[in-house]
């Protein structure tokens, strides 16, 4: 199984990724690497931004969850050009 796989099975399973869990869970060291690999390949994949306060180091950082967007009707329907007019 490609990294690229693991990746998508996990956030399917457990709903979304982050750096942290790619490294620990699934022994990926660069995921955002891997996340843009499915973007090419065309998965739905969004990214939200979270501040968080990292108390080892005492400083507020910055953590990337990653995962799938749902599609909506609207744009599934403008996609095939469907007009109900």
């Amino acid at each position: 199984m490609t990294q690229n796989q693991r990746v998508l099975d996990y956030i399917r399973t457990h709903g979304a990724i982050t750096v942290a869990e790619s490294s620990h869970r699934l022994n990926i060291h660069h995921l955002p690497r891997r996340i843009m690999d499915l973007l090419e390949m065309g998965y739905p994949i969004k990214r939200n931004d979270h501040r968080v306060f990292n108390y080892g180091s005492s400083k507020w950082v910055t953590i990337t969850v990653y995962s799938l967007r749902k599609p909506k009707v609207k744009r599934k329907i403008e996609q095939l050009n469907l007009n109900f007019n």
